[in-house]
């Protein structure tokens, strides 16, 4: 009997702990669900769902080489979009 009480409390303290989340990481779910909601309704259409991008018409988001030659530029091209250049 005793070894049953033990073993439930300690599924129930297990349980616990694992649900237990800091505000930290609650946040961060938090935006993450969010920024998610938003690439799929604004930027999916032209960089793709895993952010390939559109071969020339739309520069890829997992391209780091870009990304980090751009930097500062990012908050920039979210907010305002980024338009390309045609070659005449």
């Amino acid at each position: 009997m005793k070894l049953k009480a033990t073993a439930i409390i300690c599924f129930l303290l297990a349980i616990l702990v694992y649900s237990c989340d800091t505000e930290a990481g609650i946040t961060f779910k938090r935006y993450y669900t969010t920024g998610s909601i938003v690439y799929q309704t604004k930027c999916q259409n032209c960089h793709g769902k895993d952010g390939q991008g559109l071969s020339s018409l739309m520069p890829p988001l997992t391209d780091s080489a870009y990304l980090k030659a751009n930097k500062k530029l990012l908050s920039c091209f979210v907010k305002y979009g980024l338009k390309t250049r045609s070659s005449s």
